[in-house]
């Protein structure tokens, strides 16, 4: 499952200036396409929870990942 890039979604007509706007767009995408309509879908349909890894690491794309305790300055 691909979900819309920066560049998709700017090429839908949808203009993304920031990254909490391309989040917003990110996670609308995933739930029109996923036809999550109330919360019983998220538990009854395998689907949701089976494109939901691709989503995680789409969101973590977007947003950030946690740094490690090396790049933190830890120990």
């Amino acid at each position: 499952m691909v979900f819309p890039s920066r560049k998709n979604l700017e090429a839908g007509g949808i203009v993304v200036s920031d990254q909490k706007d391309r989040l917003l767009e990110y996670c609308k995408a995933f739930i029109k396409e996923q036809r999550i309509t109330c919360p019983e879908t998220i538990g009854q349909c395998d689907w949701v929870i089976l494109n939901a890894y691709a989503f995680i690491e789409g969101v973590c794309d977007i947003v950030g990942y946690a740094e490690t305790e090396d790049e933190e300055g830890g120990e």
